[in-house]
């Protein structure tokens, strides 16, 4: 399966994104504000990157199924509160 970004054309299973040191397995949520996302890792660390395309890398992360906060932040809950 093959996804096709602005910039660049990617296989949905290439890990790494270009100029960025981590791969998709070792992410575990981002959120993203001003061209600048914050990214926490699995292994606890924080990092930034600041990607020449934040669409593109927006797309990379999604395809790798990577949880952006500020759709979901990660608590479940269980009743609506008015």
């Amino acid at each position: 399966m093959r996804i096709t970004m602005h910039l660049l054309t990617m296989t949905i299973t290439d890990m790494y994104y270009p100029g960025f040191a981590h791969a998709a397995v070792e992410l575990s949520a981002y959120i993203h504000s001003l061209g600048i996302f914050i990214i926490s890792l699995r292994s606890g660390r924080v990092v930034s990157h600041t990607p020449a395309d934040a669409a593109d890398f927006r797309l990379w992360l999604a395809a790798h199924h990577v949880r952006d906060i500020a759709q979901d932040d990660g608590i479940r809950r269980s009743r609506k509160y008015y």
